[in-house]
């Protein structure tokens, strides 16, 4: 995408690098918190599974 933009638009291009790198950056840090919310999230439902028998 960003290839075929830098030759239709450069200026546009540009900004959306910038973008797309701010989004690369942060991507590893999303996917570590979608991990623990996932884990903390099924250890609630084991513990209400426990608490109901």
């Amino acid at each position: 995408m960003a290839e075929r933009l830098s030759h239709i638009n450069p200026p546009l291009a540009s900004r959306a690098r910038v973008v797309l790198d701010i989004n690369k950056a942060e991507r590893h840090i999303r996917g570590g918190m979608a991990t623990k919310e996932k884990y903390e999230h099924e250890h609630q439902l084991r513990a209400c599974s426990r608490d109901e028998k």
